[in-house]
């Protein structure tokens, strides 16, 4: 079976977030991230079950660029891949206040996104 990948507007937000963090950084260094994560999506539409389920429907495959690690958060439901978000293990996304999501965050927060707005749309 073929898939294809479904980005939602999370993912494209947070990636451009992360992308502008990098490059904030260091000239170079978002490219390489984008990069990185593009190559994996390209993946997962060949494969996507190459990655264990780790909650309900939820699979994680890992991006690693250089020192930095992300891992998109995606489900399948044939014939789509849905990415979810891009995360990164290193800094807090949601503010359970406002429910406002930033790009950079844990699993946990990235799955308290999917339950308020993209499980019930998907």
């Amino acid at each position: 079976m073929s898939y294809s990948v479904e980005i939602r507007d999370t993912f494209r937000e947070s990636i451009d977030e992360i992308y502008t963090y990098h490059e904030k950084r260091k000239s170079g260094e978002g490219s390489d991230i984008l990069e990185a994560v593009w190559d994996k999506i390209e993946a997962l539409e060949l494969n996507p079950q190459m990655y264990q389920i780790r909650y309900d429907d939820i699979r994680v495959a890992p991006v690693k660029v250089k020192h930095f690690q992300y891992h998109i958060i995606y489900r399948i439901i044939p014939p789509k891949v849905i990415a979810i978000v891009p995360i990164s293990t290193g800094r807090a996304i949601l503010n359970f206040s406002t429910n406002q999501y930033s790009g950079f965050g844990g699993f946990a927060e990235a799955l308290a996104v999917w339950e308020m707005q993209d499980h019930v749309e998907c």
